[in-house]
């Protein structure tokens, strides 16, 4: 210590006056409203307060969501989504728990959920939908909605009920959910007509929550520039129904339903055109695994695994791995790199239309299939089988198109003559790649 007695004076004011200060800029900070009091984030250069952080997720407890299921949670969600829209814009948080869903919750056009996985569960017994956005108007640009890391089930058992709809939005995402209902997840309305654009739909469980195989049930139904990667679908009577221009399905795994995927429909005119199904994807006992009907058309499936066995919804055989048609012509659609095992009480694959045509069969394996591999119109479509084994498609002279464009190749069974460059006539017993040269069909190979 100092003993200069007029330093230790001048330092001690001083000392007082800095403390002082301290002691009424503290005062005032204290005097300030906890919800008025703005502070900065660290490194960040704007004060927000505490109120307005709080904000930026609404939590559904907040809004009295009973996470244990001993009371309704369906207005609390309503609430808590209501109060996110418009200009108090927020992603809605579902903490873990149990919540009990007695009615629809209506989605505005954007919003986001989002849960802690599985944990996170709405169990409901709802005439409608647990999770809804319906716009019949078409795909509005503004309708962004985001579902995420929820746990869904619907054990309402009337028709067209189901968890998830989002119709009439564009670029709307469901990802990292568990679905289970009479429909899963749904982007389409098949009584208006009006469906979304641009979703995704990825790493969910989308299970029936019927029997296996109940008819009507749908996993996911899907609409133009849809992505369904990375699922997991079990028990439905179709799994992925997909409808319009561009849909691709990547790396999903569909087992026990009557139709795994279905493009276009059977009973009216919807398509599907320019889809890719690949990517890993497999199919194992299905009744049918993949159904391309009603004018579905310039699409491509590859490196697919497709299983038939008697483990199907009614314990039957599968009947087919692929079917191109009957309902509707299918033209320009590539089946290449393609695996069909175990056993298909029809055919492991069929073109079924006498109008399809255009199509592409190339490094397909068939593996101890039980019926014939192949299932063909009565008059041989305008297709292209190449490196096709165990066995190949053949045909009957007969069978060869009635107006043949010159470059068409086939593989008959009953060609008389035997000789490279030949004419080929019918009536023979001569196996031969036989090609039309813009006049007449000429044997290529014996």
């Amino acid at each position: 210590m100092s003993t200069n007695p007029k330093i230790s004076k001048r330092l001690l004011t001083t000392g007082l006056g800095v403390g002082a200060l301290a002691l009424m800029a503290s005062r005032a900070s204290a005097d300030t409203s906890f919800t008025s009091f703005a502070f900065p984030a660290t490194g960040a250069p704007t004060s927000r307060s505490m109120p307005d952080r709080l904000a930026d997720i609404k939590n559904v407890l907040e809004f009295g969501a009973d996470p244990t299921g001993a009371s309704d949670s369906s207005t609390a969600f309503q609430n808590a989504i209501n109060a996110s829209s418009g200009n108090q814009r927020a992603i809605v948080f579902v903490p873990a728990g149990r919540y009990q869903i007695s009615k629809t919750i209506s989605l505005p056009m954007s919003i986001a959920i989002t849960g802690d996985g599985q944990a996170s569960y709405l169990q409901g017994n709802v005439n409608g939908f647990i999770l809804d956005y319906f716009n019949t108007t078409g795909p509005n640009p503004l309708a962004q909605l985001v579902i995420e890391k929820l746990k869904i089930t619907n054990s309402n058992a009337t028709a067209g009920t189901g968890c998830v709809r989002l119709v009439g939005c564009i670029n709307p995402v469901v990802r990292d959910c568990y679905v289970s209902g009479v429909i899963g997840i749904t982007f389409y309305d098949d009584t208006s007509g009006a469906g979304s654009q641009s979703m995704l739909v990825e790493n969910c469980d989308v299970h029936s929550y019927q029997s296996a195989g109940t008819a009507g049930t749908v996993g996911i139904w899907a609409e133009a520039n849809s992505s369904i990667i990375s699922c997991d679908l079990v028990g439905w009577d179709v799994a992925i129904h997909i409808n319009g221009f561009g849909p691709h399905i990547l790396g999903t795994r569909i087992e026990v339903c009557n139709t795994a995927i279905l493009l276009g429909n059977t009973t009216n005119n919807d398509y599907a055109e320019a889809f890719f199904i690949g990517g890993g994807t497999t199919i194992e006992a299905c009744l049918t695994g993949i159904y391309a009907a009603s004018g579905s058309s310039a699409g491509v499936i590859s490196a697919v695994h497709i299983h038939g066995t008697t483990g199907t919804p009614s314990g039957a055989l599968s009947n087919y791995g692929i079917r191109l048609g009957p309902f509707g012509a299918a033209t320009y659609i590539a089946v290449v790199g393609v695996l069909l095992d175990g056993s298909y009480a029809v055919n492991g694959i069929s073109i079924g239309d006498n109008n399809s045509g255009g199509n592409h069969l190339g490094g397909l394996s068939f593996v101890s299939t039980l019926s014939p591999s192949w299932g063909m119109p009565s008059v041989a479509c305008t297709a292209e089988f190449i490196s096709c084994n165990n066995p190949a498609a053949t045909f009957t002279f007969a069978n060869l198109p009635s107006s043949p464009v010159e470059g068409m190749e086939y593989d008959i069974t009953d060609c008389k003559a035997n000789t490279f460059g030949a004419a080929a006539a019918g009536g023979g017993a001569t196996h031969a790649r036989i090609r039309y040269n813009g006049t007449n069909w000429t044997v290529m190979a014996i």
